[in-house]
């Protein structure tokens, strides 16, 4: 996905959070006109989002997740090309992280398993 296509996905994102939820679907097929794959993308994120407790920006994950010290050592690191800006999404299989892949310069999701979890 080009840069400018994930502005559009996130903006259409943001912008179908703003309504209810039963308004959503009219508003993506209305913004999304003839691109079906906009939309699916966007539902996708949609769907992800309402099934998450703590939403897509992690902004109360992050507080609960680093006030715990879990993986806050993670923040910064660099995983090969892949330095950790901040924590996404966590859950009993590990932590998702926002990245920065040095290689590509773009953003990118990164997960990380548990120490007890990455040694099997």
């Amino acid at each position: 996905m080009t840069n400018e296509r994930w502005r559009q996905v996130e903006a259409l994102f943001h912008a179908a959070l703003e309504r209810e939820p039963n308004e959503r679907s009219a508003f993506l097929a209305r913004e999304c006109a003839g691109d079906e794959s906009m939309r699916l993308e966007v539902e996708s994120l949609l769907a992800s989002h309402d099934e998450s407790e703590y939403g897509l920006d992690g902004t109360d994950l992050a507080a609960d997740f680093l006030g715990k010290g879990q993986f806050q050592s993670a923040v910064g690191r660099a995983f090969g090309p892949y330095t950790v800006l901040r924590p996404l999404a966590t859950g009993g299989m590990g932590a998702v992280f926002i990245a920065q892949d040095t290689k590509l310069g773009r953003q990118v999701a990164l997960k990380l398993l548990p120490s007890d979890l990455a040694r099997d």
